[in-house]
């Protein structure tokens, strides 16, 4: 899933999924180098982190 997609899904901010995500725990996979490297999500992920974010 793409950084647009993840924010839809969590509805929170795409700055959100960029800046906040990666220190609570929910890491992305760079696609390329450098400051245009797209950041992409697996699906399964993202819904093992939101389903351990609830037991918090």
């Amino acid at each position: 899933m793409s950084a647009r997609e993840t924010a839809e899904m969590l509805n929170m901010s795409l700055t959100w999924v960029y800046r906040d995500a990666p220190k609570m725990g929910l890491k992305g996979y760079k696609l390329g180098r450098g400051r245009n490297a797209k950041i992409q999500f697996d699906k399964t992920d993202v819904l093992k982190w939101l389903d351990q974010q609830k037991l918090l």
